[in-house]
């Protein structure tokens, strides 16, 4: 049994995968005041200004590590392509501390192999090496399991 993929706009699938909780910073594991409080939940298309802002944000290697090419700055295009998300063959989480983002992981499924996809993500600078890319990784997983 094959249960279909949710859509965009069903918000009880959306508020069903949104998390707040306090992250242990990998940097300072045994320093219970090394905690942050996060939220993960899935992008929307309502994020488009976060993610402009994102990426403004980050340095010229993190956008290229991101792109795998430079970017000055993320066209209308690609924002929306970023953002008008199906959240099953091309789902994306967020992660932010407030009313900041600070962290998306994605997935793409390919049209050839539709069982497989491509992964990015993009944490910014100030934010590297905290673990969040393993997090995303494994949130991405889940989802891309329950997905089929």
């Amino acid at each position: 049994h094959v249960e279909p993929c949710p859509s965009s706009t069903n918000l009880t699938f959306l508020n069903a995968h949104f998390a707040q909780f306090m992250y242990r910073c990998k940097r300072h594991p045994d320093i219970d005041s090394d905690c942050m409080p996060l939220f993960l939940r899935p992008v929307v298309q309502e994020d488009a200004p976060a993610l402009r802002a994102g990426f403004g944000a980050l340095s010229s290697r993190s956008r290229f590590m991101r792109f795998l090419r430079p970017m000055q700055e993320l066209s209308d295009d690609a924002l929306a392509y970023l953002t008008r998300i199906d959240h099953c063959t091309h789902f994306a989480w967020l992660i932010g501390s407030g009313t900041q983002g600070i962290a998306v992981g994605r997935y793409v499924c390919t049209k050839e192999e539709p069982h497989k996809a491509e992964v990015a993500i993009t944490v910014l600078d100030s934010f590297q090496g905290l673990g969040l890319s393993s997090l995303l990784l494994w949130a991405l997983s889940h989802v891309a399991h329950k997905n089929g």
